[in-house]
């Protein structure tokens, strides 16, 4: 899943699904364009799919954030946002499937 993006002019709110192996496992036709859009448009967003548990403390050059985890094989997708070289909104989106849905 790719989330985003900048062509250089614009930022994007498109979510792309993509597959690390494309010619053994492809992207099946019926789910390409299917995820709806991220809640707004940005890059420099950080992704994972995480697993059940408690809140985690992690630092990164010196920045620390609190993440809380979510459960079991839901994307999530944190900060981002229309600049460079700041931080991003304190805020993590969740995608629910079932109802295509990006929560905060």
């Amino acid at each position: 899943m790719v989330v985003g993006g900048w062509s250089g002019t614009d930022f994007f709110d498109v979510v792309d699904l993509v597959s690390l192996d494309p010619a053994g496992h492809p992207v099946p036709e019926c789910w390409k364009g299917s995820v709806a859009p991220f809640p707004f448009a940005m890059s420099s967003a950080a992704g994972a799919m995480l697993t059940e548990g408690r809140k985690k403390r992690f630092e990164f050059f010196g920045a620390i954030a609190i993440i809380k985890l979510y459960p079991d094989n839901v994307p999530v997708v944190c900060g981002g946002g229309q600049f460079s070289c700041s931080n991003g909104p304190d805020a993590c989106f969740t995608y629910d499937a079932p109802s295509n849905t990006w929560y905060n």
